[in-house]
């Protein structure tokens, strides 16, 4: 019997004869019949996955009880799977394929656990498009079909001269990948990325620009050493770099493919129209040809500003109305302070740490006249602009005395604080001194302890050595004579 190729299972009745009275029909019984794959098929899909169309004859999920029958196909325990098969007209089944990689993977087909055939699939080989640079340092490649399985990818930088290095993949998508560069090597490369059994095209040559890594550091207004940290500062050499914040320069010490350090010099009156408040922009640039322009990815990642000052603790007030503030960031660029919103003038920087200077406290007599005892004063400073205001000095009077304090140190004078180390010290030595004087007395009377009780030893031996001398002599021995008054 030839049946249609989209039979499905269901009932069937036997006829025999012309249909007039001498045709007999057989009872009616259950019909099955098994799917049969077309032998020799082959799908592609994307590394994302794709919907397949499975073709054969009496491709039917549904039995003749109208019970949905179990089809599944896959590439073996842990591989691909095809999910939700589905039959459409009788002449195939379609499934959905998961996202995976490679070529030529044989999927088997299982109807009620009895394989009826096979199909292959090969997933696209990646397609590398465009290449950009990540602030981080690390390097994005947009394209295609490029999997989800960083463990199974690989790409080589391949270098103009035919020499490869691989990178290293941290990141992959189905339309990106992110590496990181191999660490000093030259800066331009191709790039080829396989992914399991399948390479991608050879993308086209790209050259990596410097990258600054660190954003909108503080500048010490002191002077002192820059550190610049970034990624591919390639043909970057001491002799050839210039490098100003601002205007400012800064002399580079040390160079290399990550960092760069270099030297501010202080913010000098001859300098200080250069050391302006807010942001400066930080150039970098190179007498060598060869040496790329630093990459930014915005203006505002190259910008730089100059630290702020602060305030951590102040000096009393001598006769002459003199007040030293500590702090940091004293520059000298339109330098101002004001101590309870009075001048403090004729600030003197200390040019070697730029952490104190030297004031005249203006309202002095007022705070002398009014004796404003235990009152608190606001201390600002300015430099250039950017501000400091701190609550920590106070104004004390007190017959024959005037001074300030600070609340971090506690201490209300200073002579008083060196008369205390002072008596420290005194007791310090005192007691040194005395264990020294004991120490040498015990060892006296140790080293006389012993000289007794070696003269005693030396005692014992010679009394021993006589009794052995009545009753031993010289090259004869003779026993001992038994006393006769007995």
């Amino acid at each position: 019997i030839f049946l249609p190729n989209d039979t499905q299972p269901g009932f069937m009745n036997l006829v025999v004869g012309d249909g007039g009275s001498e045709t007999f029909t057989s009872p009616r019984y259950n019909f099955k019949i098994t799917p049969t794959i077309t032998a020799g098929q082959t799908f592609k899909s994307s590394t994302i996955g794709n919907s397949l169309e499975i073709k054969g004859i009496f491709m039917r999920t549904v039995d003749s009880d109208g019970r949905d029958i179990s089809i599944t196909a896959n590439s073996g325990p842990g591989g691909l799977v095809c999910n939700s098969l589905k039959d459409g007209d009788g002449l195939s089944f379609t499934c959905l394929l998961g996202h995976g990689f490679g070529s030529n993977h044989t999927m088997n087909v299982y109807y009620n656990n009895i394989p009826i055939g096979s199909f292959a699939v090969s997933y696209n080989p990646p397609y590398l498009s465009t290449i950009n640079q990540e602030k981080d340092g690390t390097i994005r490649i947009i394209g295609k079909d490029l999997g989800q399985s960083v463990d199974n990818s690989t790409i080589t930088v391949v270098y103009s001269d035919g020499y490869t290095v691989n990178g290293t993949v941290i990141e992959c998508s189905h339309d990106s990948l992110i590496f990181r560069y191999p660490v000093g090597n030259r800066n331009n490369a191709s790039y080829i990325f396989q992914l399991g059994d399948q390479k991608s095209n050879k993308a086209d040559p790209y050259t990596l620009k410097p990258i600054i890594e660190n954003t909108d550091p503080a500048v010490p207004c002191g002077g002192g050493v820059i550190t610049i940290n970034g990624h591919y500062f390639f043909n970057y050499a001491k002799d050839t770099t210039t490098i100003t914040i601002g205007k400012v320069p800064c002399n580079i010490s040390s160079i290399n493919e990550t960092t760069i350090e270099c030297v501010i010099v202080p913010n000098l009156r001859s300098l200080s129209p250069y050391y302006t408040s807010g942001t400066k922009p930080l150039v970098i640039s190179s007498s060598n040809p060869a040496t790329e322009k630093v990459y930014q990815l915005t203006p505002a990642d190259l910008n730089y500003k100059f630290a702020p000052p602060t305030i951590t603790n102040t000096s009393t007030i001598d006769q002459t109305a003199l007040i030293t503030i500590y702090g940091t960031s004293f520059g000298d660029a339109n330098l101002e302070i004001l101590i309870n919103d009075k001048p403090c003038t004729q600030p003197e920087i200390n040019i070697h740490t730029y952490s104190s200077l030297t004031c005249n406290v203006t309202n002095y007599d007022e705070m002398l006249n009014k004796n404003y005892s235990e009152k608190t004063f606001n201390i600002s400073i300015s430099v250039d602009g950017q501000y400091f205001i701190a609550e920590i000095f106070q104004f004390r009077f007190e017959p024959g005395t005037i001074y300030s304090e600070s609340e971090s140190t506690g201490f209300p004078n200073e002579m008083y604080l060196g008369f205390v180390v002072f008596v420290i010290f005194i007791a310090l030595i005192s007691f040194a001194a005395k264990n020294q004087i004991e120490k040498y007395f015990e060892e006296r009377k140790s080293r006389k302890a012993f000289r007794s009780l070696d003269n005693l030893r030396l005692q014992l031996r010679q009394k021993h050595a006589a009794e052995i001398a009545k009753h031993y002599t010289f090259g004869e021995q003779s026993a001992p004579k038994p006393d006769k008054s007995t």
